[in-house]
């Protein structure tokens, strides 16, 4: 995915890129163009403005910089190696590359290598950058495990090594921890001391982990096909629900009440909300609003009331207890991809695929602000602690 969430580029195994544009709903190619001419195109990643692509050649041993929009090559490395794994940094044009040989390199688009970092840790490693691209984290994946390793993204020196049989390592928000699972095990580590901090025992391996930004709940998906979030305080787990639906979607929205005693989530294809209670572990609600594709969620009221926006420009209120709507606002035309509450819970924020942000009040259901944030999606609105100020992006 491109960063925009507009765009998708395919790596294809007869040497070419295709370049395909997302509505959320269809799949439309837009440019495809030859990448290598020794065919099989393995890796790609997209800079953080979604201007650049960078791509990795299996047999050529080649990393290419693209321009998204032209097509045209910017820069070529030879990698000495299949390039088995690449990332872009999110603050430099610089890539992190992964071979079975050399193991990881850092490139700057200009063509100077910046050291071998480590050796070899097999042949199936990921490279992942920190939130403020200072620091990489290197560690398995699949179905090959290992330490996690984490390099100074400027030197390429190892700062720290997590010993242990680790798999999919990723960070926090703020960069403080470091998520990894391990054998039907999530593991928390400092990022600073690689102390391990807590450790959750689950039925089946991770697939992927998400620490939220107070570094207080861990939200993971396994590949049993739930998804299950614990406090990393008490240690107790919150919630554990199978993701499945009569339908046999996925997901597309969830939310979490305040007070964690529900979880919300929405599937594609039925589109219905799911109302579920933690403690219990089980569907208490399921509220189907016809026609009308979710793809946002809020809880208001310490989970009676939940906000929901989809296609259409559609924005409505829905009471949990009685099963249906009791709110609609009007004033957006594209997708609503973002909802926030206002500490008060008199008003409400929301954010359309158009750019434009609107402050509602509550009771007459009437935007009091309309903005026009940016040229592209507002995928993300939050509130001031005090209310006087909102944030999108």
């Amino acid at each position: 995915f491109g960063p925009s969430g507009q765009h998708i580029a395919t790596a294809n195994r007869d040497g070419t890129i295709t370049l395909w544009d997302w509505n959320g709903v269809q799949l439309t190619a837009s440019h495809t163009w030859t990448a290598s001419e020794s065919q099989h195109v393995w890796g790609l990643d997209f800079s953080a403005d979604g201007t650049r692509l960078v791509s990795g050649e299996r047999q050529a041993s080649r990393v290419k910089v693209w321009d998204v929009a032209t097509q045209e090559e910017l820069a070529t490395l030879d990698s000495e190696d299949s390039a088995i794994w690449l990332a872009c940094s999110p603050s430099r044009e610089e890539v992190a590359l992964f071979t079975v040989l050399h193991g990881i390199r850092l490139w700057r688009y200009g063509g100077a290598e910046e050291g071998l970092s480590i050796k070899v840790l097999n042949s199936d490693t990921g490279v992942r950058f920190s939130p403020d691209g200072r620091k990489i984290i290197a560690s398995s994946v699949g179905v090959a495990t290992g330490p996690a390793v984490v390099l100074d993204a400027t030197s390429g020196e190892e700062t720290l090594r997590i010993e242990g049989d680790l798999r999919s390592a990723s960070w926090s928000a703020d960069a403080h921890y470091i998520v990894a699972g391990a054998e039907n095990e999530v593991r928390v580590y400092e990022s600073a001391t690689g102390n391990s901090i807590q450790t959750f025992a689950s039925e089946s391996d991770l697939m992927t982990a998400t620490l939220g930004h107070s570094a207080s709940r861990l939200v993971s998906v396994f590949n049993d096909n739930s998804i299950r979030s614990w406090n990393l305080q008490s240690n107790q787990q919150i919630s554990a629900f199978p993701v499945d639906s009569e339908a046999g979607g996925f997901i597309v929205a969830v939310n979490i009440s305040s007070d964690a005693e529900r979880v919300a989530n929405v599937f594609h294809g039925t589109y219905a909300i799911d109302i579920w209670d933690v403690r219990s572990q089980k569907r208490v609600r399921s509220i189907k609003v016809p026609g009308y594709q979710v793809r946002s969620l809020v809880f208001a009221n310490s989970g009676s009331l939940i906000y929901a926006g989809g296609y259409g420009g559609r924005l409505v209120g829905l009471d949990i207890d009685l099963g249906r709507e009791t709110k609609r606002f009007t004033g957006h035309e594209g997708r609503i991809f973002a909802i926030a509450v206002a500490p008060n819970e008199k008003q409400i924020v929301s954010g359309d695929n158009s750019g434009r942000v609107i402050i509602w009040d509550v009771a007459s259901e009437q935007p009091l602000v309309t903005l026009t944030a940016a040229t592209q999606s507002v995928t993300s609105v939050d509130w001031s602690v005090d209310g006087r100020h909102i944030v999108a992006g």
